[in-house]
């Protein structure tokens, strides 16, 4: 019997990651919990994780979207029992010489012209304007110039972080910045065994991300929004929810039921919306306050029942 054990800020959170590694549905899974969850000083220092173990007593979420079990059920056909009757005894009648019938060749009909294949004109059109989108999404972006307030802001986030990287056992860090757009400000955290600094799910970096942008700001006089990563984090997370959207947008779809993510922040949650914008047979919107606010995926076409 598989099981798995996570932790998560809350039990619900642990429940949730839980059920993603196990991929299966909550009514599949046996849940107990370990440990009740405590919340430290902004998300960082003191906090204790709720542990959980689940124990998997279900399908697979791979079988459960695309797998069709069939179940051949063979029977035995018994041979009908006729009673036996017995043979009428004639007499042989003489043989007559048998005559062949010359063979006559019918003549074969002419096969039918074969037409080329045309693509369905919405098909291609569809096709088309995918690999547009992907082409220009490949395009290399033109580099973004520094504005002042960038330039001020990068340099007051370095003098902030670099302590606290330092207070949390990162040595020999370093921080390169870049210009995503003219108001965004990326601060990527370069060094070795990072992992501390993403924490679960990245809380631990988000949590960063907003003291960092607090402390850069105070000495500009425009706003700038801060985007901190480290080991490319951020690039691999939306990776991993483009995936899961759509696994849980078919699986909306096949059990005709609404489906509801864990709790996310405003980023990721635009990430699902952006995914299945063009998603058939299902629509998005977020429920809920922050910071547990999240996506529900609903099918769209006829009735659905709600969970």
């Amino acid at each position: 019997m598989r099981f798995v054990e996570t932790s998560g800020k809350t039990v619900d959170e642990a429940i949730t990651a839980a059920l993603l590694q196990l991929g299966l549905p909550s009514e599949q899974v046996e849940i107990e919990i370990l440990q009740e969850g405590s919340k430290g000083v902004l998300g960082i220092f003191g906090a204790k994780e709720a542990r959980i173990r689940a124990t998997a007593k279900g399908a697979s979420v791979e079988e459960e979207l695309f797998g069709e079990i069939k179940a051949e059920v063979k029977t035995e056909v018994k041979p009908e029992v006729k009673p036996a009757v017995r043979p009428e005894v004639k007499k042989p009648e003489p043989r007559k010489p048998e005559v062949k019938k010359p063979e006559v060749k019918k003549p074969e009909a002419p096969k039918p012209e074969q037409k080329p294949y045309v693509m369905d004109t919405l098909v291609e059109d569809r096709l088309a304007a995918a690999r547009a989108k992907a082409e220009e999404a490949n395009k290399p972006k033109e580099p973004v110039s520094y504005s002042e307030d960038a330039k001020i802001a990068e340099a007051a986030a370095t003098e902030f972080l670099m302590p606290v990287l330092a207070k949390m056992g990162i040595e020999e860090a370093s921080i390169e910045g870049s210009m995503e757009e003219e108001d965004v400000l990326c601060l990527n955290i370069k060094g070795k065994e990072l992992g501390v600094i993403i924490g679960k799910r990245g809380n631990t970096l988000d949590s960063l991300q907003y003291l960092t942008a607090l402390v850069a700001n105070k000495k500009t006089e425009g706003h700038i929004k801060i985007k901190l990563d480290a080991e490319n984090y951020r690039a691999k997370r939306k990776e991993t929810l483009e995936k899961l959207a759509v696994n849980l947008a078919k699986k909306a779809k096949k059990t005709n039921r609404r489906v509801s993510l864990e709790p996310m922040n405003p980023y990721e949650r635009r990430i699902i919306h952006s995914v299945l914008q063009d998603f058939n047979g299902v629509e998005t919107h977020s429920e809920g306050e922050e910071p547990f606010r999240k996506v529900v995926i609903t099918p769209v076409r006829g009735n659905y029942h709600h969970k």
